[in-house]
């Protein structure tokens, strides 16, 4: 009777440690790992140093001071829940983490501008090839693709990713880093440039090292303003856009003017591993909550009711 029970516990000990190992589990390369129904989707660690962090620096356009960029995370470091039929796991390697933005601008483009990009990676990733994606897509796209990867239903943000405008392999060198071949963009909008790796056998493995927003304006936009001012003077602040026909109706004008010191944003991700225990904010501000009814909603309110004045 003994052995019998010795040898069901030994059973039991195996079967756990076989389905933790089922799992795809994260590491140095990518800590956050997540599994939607036999998918795996992986994601690269990011840091604060601009050479070795993971980033995609953009060049050339018109450069834009950016403010102080900060973003934390607290809250679980594994979540396994099942959603719709599907079952859905999170599993990283760390409960808390912080990273600032290294870089302090940013450039916007014009159609028919060359843009040009380099993959600043981690030393860990030297000699491996990854593929570059400029996908065309707004705010609304991106969420309402990953709201339903949350939900189980990863066809939308596969579907996203397949619908690229360019894209272009790049080994990386000893230092983890690529130079990019330039490309023009002949649409206005807003873009995506994603550094990945997909695989579809012998099961699906999404890897996402990194990304950034390319924004390719209609016309070229010229402001004017003092570097400094009088507390209870005027501001002269001119805005033009010497490319846009001379049509006033339908258009919104508008320029804020903001203390150096308060120019930064700092966005806090805190959860518990459950939605309506899920809040994104920034400066202290609620920007995104999880509901009880499971959805997240932009500002408390969803993003079709976001107006001149929840902004």
């Amino acid at each position: 009777m003994k052995r019998a029970a010795i040898a069901v516990a030994i059973a039991l000990m195996l079967a756990l440690i076989s389905a933790a190992y089922a799992q795809p589990q994260p590491n140095s390369t990518f800590p956050v790992v997540v599994a939607v129904d036999g998918e795996e989707y992986y994601f690269a660690d990011h840091t604060s140093d601009p050479n070795d962090g993971n980033w995609i620096v953009l060049k050339g356009g018109a450069e834009w001071l950016l403010p102080s960029l900060e973003a934390s995370y607290s809250g679980v470091s594994y979540a396994s829940y099942v959603r719709d039929g599907r079952s859905i796991t999170i599993n990283s390697t760390f409960a808390e983490k912080a990273v600032k933005y290294p870089f302090a601008k940013h450039p916007t483009f014009k159609v028919g501008d060359t843009v040009e990009a380099a993959f600043k990676g981690s030393r860990e990733l030297k000699g491996r090839t990854i593929e570059f994606r400029l996908i065309k897509a707004g705010p609304k796209a991106v969420r309402d693709a990953l709201s339903a990867a949350f939900h189980g239903d990863t066809s939308k943000l596969k579907s996203l990713i397949a619908s690229y405008v360019w894209r272009e392999n790049a080994t990386l060198n000893e230092e983890g880093d690529a130079e990019l071949p330039s490309f023009k963009v002949n649409s206005s909008g807003d873009y995506l440039l994603i550094a990945l790796n997909e695989y579809r056998e012998p099961t699906y493995r999404l890897c996402i090292y990194g990304l950034t927003l390319v924004e390719v304006l209609e016309y070229r936009c010229e402001v004017e303003a003092p570097s400094t001012v009088i507390i209870g003077s005027p501001i002269d602040v001119e805005v033009e856009m010497p490319d846009a026909p001379s049509i006033t109706e339908g258009y919104r004008y508008g320029a804020a003017i903001i203390h150096e010191d308060a120019y930064k944003l700092s966005f806090k991700l805190t959860s518990n591993g459950y939605v309506e225990g899920t809040i994104l904010k920034a400066n202290g501000a609620i920007i995104v909550q999880g509901t009880a009814d499971k959805v997240f909603k932009l500002f408390g309110v969803g993003l079709n009711k976001v107006n001149k004045d929840v902004a």
